[in-house]
C-alpha cells in the first residue's frame, strides 16, 4: 500500500471575526486501512480505487458499499481521473519518504525546496542568489517514497505564490533571521544557530554575514508583505518578482535532477539548530 500523508482542510465550529467561520488545517494519514484505496496513476484506476456499477462501490480490497455518500463519492472521483491523467506523469524519483515534522526549525523536505530554490533561479531569473527562504506553511504534503508524479508537486506548493529575488543589505536580513527563533522558514545558503529565543550566530555561503553587505535573497511572494509575519520586502535595495509560481520551479528541479538521472534526496544536515 502507498503511504501518503495530506494536508486535509476542515471548517472548524469556532466563528472568527465578524462572523465569519474559522478554517484550520489538520494532518490525516491516508492508509487506506478500510478499503484498500491506493493513489492512482494514468492507468490502474480500477485497480486502486475501485468500480461503481448500479450505484454500488466495490473497493480494491473487495469490500461492498451499496448506502449512504460512499457510492456517490466514489462515482465522482472515478469520473474525474481522466481529466487527471496530466497529473499523473511521472517527473522524477525519490529516494526516501520526507514528512514535515511538527516543531522543528529544519527537516529534510524544506531543505529539499530551499536548495531547489537556489539551483533553479540563475536558470530561471539570470541571477544567482545567495540566500533562499520557504514558509513552512507552503509546503502542503510530505515527498513520497519512489515515483514522483505532478500531482505531488502542484499538491505540495499549491499557491499562487511566484519566485521572486529580494536584494537587501546584511543588517536587514539579520533582522529577518533573527524572526527564525519564533517562526523558522526553510533556508539554503546560510546557516544559523538559534539561542534563548535569539539569533545566536549566522554564515551566508560560508562566511560571516556582513551588515554593509547587499545579499540577493530568492523567496516566495507570500513572504514579501506579512506573510507569517514576515515583510521581506519592507528594507529592500531592490525586488523582482518573476511569473513562475512555487510549484513551476519545483517541477523544473525535479525534471532536472531526472534529466541527469539523478534521484532527489535531502537530509537535515543542521543549517538551523537550536540550543
Amino acid at each position: 500500500m502507498t503511504r501518503t500523508v495530506s494536508w486535509m482542510l476542515a471548517l472548524g465550529l469556532a466563528v472568527g471575526c465578524c462572523g465569519a467561520p474559522r478554517f484550520t488545517w489538520q494532518r490525516f494519514e491516508m492508509d487506506g486501512s478500510r478499503t484498500g484505496v491506493g493513489i492512482p496513476t494514468a492507468d490502474n484506476v480500477s485497480e486502486a480505487i475501485g468500480t461503481v456499477e448500479d450505484g454500488v462501490y466495490t473497493a480494491p480490497n473487495g469490500r461492498v458499499f451499496r448506502d449512504g455518500a460512499t457510492p456517490l463519492v466514489a462515482e465522482k472521483l472515478i469520473a474525474v481521473q481522466p481529466d487527471m491523467r496530466r497529473l499523473k506523469e511521472v517527473i522524477g524519483q525519490s529516494a526516501r519518504y520526507m514528512d514535515k515534522p511538527d516543531d522543528c526549525v529544519e527537516f529534510g523536505l524544506g531543505n529539499l525546496i530551499a536548495d531547489a530554490m537556489l539551483a533553479t533561479c540563475q536558470e530561471l531569473t539570470g541571477k544567482k542568489a545567495d540566500v533562499s527562504l520557504q514558509n513552512f506553511g507552503g509546503i502542503r504534503v510530505d515527498m513520497p517514497e519512489g515515483a514522483i508524479t505532478l500531482d505531488v508537486v502542484e499538491s505540495m506548493l499549491p499557491f499562487r505564490n511566484y519566485l521572486t529575488i529580494v536584494d537587501v543589505k546584511g543588517a536587514d536580513l539579520r533582522k529577518i533571521f533573527a524572526q527564525f527563533a519564533g517562526t523558522p522558514l526553510c533556508v539554503g545558503g546560510a546557516r544559523l544557530v538559534l539561542e534563548g529565543g535569539a539569533l545566536a550566530d549566522v554564515t551566508v555561503g560560508g562566511a560571516p554575514l556582513q551588515d554593509q553587505k547587499t545579499y540577493a535573497v530568492v523567496t516566495t511572494s507570500f513572504l514579501l508583505d506579512g506573510g507569517d509575519g514576515y515583510a521581506i520586502a519592507k528594507d529592500a535595495v531592490r525586488m523582482n518578482e518573476y511569473p513562475v509560481l512555487m510549484k513551476e520551479m519545483f517541477e523544473r528541479y525535479i525534471r532536472s535532477m531526472t534529466a541527469e538521472n539523478k534521484v532527489v534526496d535531502a537530509e537535515v544536515d543542521g543549517r538551523v539548530t537550536k540550543r
